[in-house]
């Protein structure tokens, strides 16, 4: 009893202290996302306020602000940091502190006058959201009450005495044993080890889905119109992309063109790759009308031209446009092969974000620059460079702009990855992303399967597992002995049926994982919510079935039969193609 006591202390100070070290991180990195700044004065005009320190939604401080005043306060030069860190309003508190008020952005600003001391709190630039997929946000909360459920399980007691059987052949001392052990309740020693792995395992599940939130969600990874556009297009190869983690060495440029737009500036000028085609120069300017005898003759031109110092021996690099006129009139397959010449220019130029085009115009953009290399190109930049010949691509923007508006030529569009942009941090291949998905679907069906043994294997043998006092947790027993006729009857106690519930959010977790798959991307599963479960039920009993025995025949068939034998044909397959064959394979 006492070293039950002793590891049950043990293990809610350790979980304490877990906790306690989450919140203060939790609060420190809180610091960072919520900025306040005060004002101790009143505030007589509210609108006239907004008109010279906001913009006209009242969420963002104008970009103007230094034109407007000349105040040197310190609120003042707090509202400058805020805009260049394009901060988000997120509520407005006033009054003193007996008559304390507290307003969302959108209301406070229908108030004529703020009594102070005034304190506005801003936010990070863009919230986090979280997806809009309701059946992936039932998977994260099963997942984790399932988690907590085995744990619990693998902790309290499966068994409580029910009845006391007193024989006439008992001695006073065993007959007052067993009364001292009457409520008592206990384990028998394997009988919690799966629900403890099973917790485990569910725990690194919810790990997993945080992760493919982190790398997919696009409070993270920006362009969520055109990440749309791609899984309409490229649906099939977006689930099965590699994903790509970036550690920041430094803080870097929002690259988020909504953002801009909502505080009322201009989108940012930012040194980045673009898409190229590299060709020689003499290929281009001088073709050759005679064809060179043979490759010595090439070669040695070549050799000779290297040596004149004559340039027509390197390739140029040609910045194509995404907005091309003959690309509209090309078919999708034509225009696919021409893009996939493209490739990533060598050196960096100073381009400007912009806002993705209509969706019909869009899905013509990102035609073959879906690259497993790379990650989704998401970013819609302009740059008015034509080609990387000499060193025109270091000069900035604005002169280069000039120089295409002086010729009345447009600027170049492009849809480019996030890792052309050069801002010096590191890009990780982490893996497929459809083989995350099977991690993060395979794990809680494992978790539910080891649930679902130790649930058969208590419910078998329950009548025989506590027969001595090491398997009594919470009473004083020296002596006892539950296998000579079975002085003491015991019924199911409180860690059976958290077991019970732990399996089933498991199992919950594994049809809410496969149901929010389905969906493009982080957009609402369409169709029936109920022919979706049923499918996805479906598709478990599937797996199962071919795990223990459609995948062990196969398996077998090949040491027995002949290697002419075809073990799929001679199979019967346990899927009705009518029904359940869409959406499976």
């Amino acid at each position: 009893q006492l070293d039950f006591k002793n590891n049950w202390m043990n293990l809610c100070q350790f979980s304490l202290a877990i906790v306690i070290q989450l919140i203060v991180l939790g609060l420190q990195r809180m610091a960072g996302f919520f900025m306040e700044i005060k004002i101790d004065k009143n505030i007589t005009s509210v609108p006239k306020f907004k008109g010279m320190f906001m913009e006209n939604n009242g969420i963002f401080v104008s970009p103007r602000i230094s034109s407007k005043t000349t105040s040197d306060e310190r609120w003042v030069n707090d509202l400058k940091v805020m805009q260049s860190q394009l901060r988000r309003l997120r509520f407005v508190t006033h009054g003193d502190k007996c008559n304390r008020k507290k307003h969302a952005a959108a209301d406070a600003w229908k108030s004529d006058a703020w009594r102070g001391p005034v304190i506005l709190h801003f936010g990070v630039p863009k919230p986090l959201r979280f997806p809009r997929n309701s059946h992936k946000r039932f998977a994260w909360m099963f997942t984790f009450l399932a988690a907590i459920a085995c744990f619990c399980a693998s902790r309290l007691c499966w068994q409580c005495v029910k009845e006391i059987h007193i024989k006439d052949r008992l001695t006073s001392m065993e007959m007052q044993t067993l009364f001292h052990l009457g409520g008592a309740c206990g384990r028998f020693h394997p009988v919690g080890g799966g629900c403890f792995v099973a917790s485990m395992i569910m725990l690194v599940s919810a790990m997993v889905q945080i992760f493919l939130f982190y790398v997919t969600n696009e409070k993270f990874q920006c362009g969520e119109a055109v990440k749309n556009a791609l899984h309409q297009v490229y649906q099939k190869k977006m689930r099965c992309r590699q994903l790509w983690g970036c550690v920041r060495t430094r803080k870097s440029t929002i690259l988020d063109y909504d953002i801009y737009e909502q505080a009322g500036m201009d989108q940012p000028k930012i040194w980045c790759h673009v898409w190229v085609t590299k060709q020689k120069p003499g290929a281009m300017l001088y073709p050759s009308v005679e064809e060179p005898e043979n490759s010595a003759q090439t070669g040695d031109r070549d050799h000779e031209n290297s040596e004149q110092g004559n340039p027509t021996t390197h390739e140029v690099e040609t910045v194509q446009d995404c907005d091309d006129l003959e690309h509209y009139s090309m078919e999708e397959d034509d225009l696919r092969d021409e893009r996939e010449t493209w490739e990533k220019s060598t050196s960096p130029t100073q381009v400007q974000l912009r806002r993705p085009p209509r969706e019909d115009k869009l899905i013509r953009w990102i035609r073959g620059l879906l690259r497993d290399e790379y990650d989704p190109p998401v970013l819609c930049i302009v740059t008015p460079m034509e080609d990387f010949e000499g060193l025109i691509h270091q000069q900035a923007f604005d002169k280069l702009k000039g120089r295409l508006d002086a010729k009345k030529r447009p600027m170049k569009c492009q849809v480019v990855p996030r890792q052309f942009v050069a801002s010096g941090h590191i890009w990780l291949n982490l893996g497929r992303k459809d083989l995350w998905l099977k991690l993060a679907g395979l794990l809680p069906a494992f978790a539910f399967f080891l649930v679902l043994c130790e649930t058969l294997y208590f419910m078998s043998l329950k009548t025989d597992l506590i027969s001595t006092c090491d398997d009594i947790h919470n009473a004083d027993c020296i002596f006892f002995d539950n296998t000579q006729g079975h002085p003491l009857v015991f019924r199911t106690a409180l860690g059976f049926k958290i077991a019970l519930q732990g399996g089933a959010l498991a199992l919950a977790s594994c049809f809410c994982l496969r149901v929010s798959y389905r969906a493009k991307g982080d957009s609402p599963v369409a169709g029936g919510c109920c022919g979706k479960y049923v499918e996805a039920a479906w598709f478990h009993v599937i797996m199962l079935c071919k795990m223990f025995f459609l995948w062990p025949c196969k398996f077998l068939c090949r040491f027995c039969l002949p290697t002419d034998f075809d073990v799929e044909d001679e199979l019967v397959s346990l899927r009705d193609p009518l029904i359940f064959s869409r959406g499976f394979s």
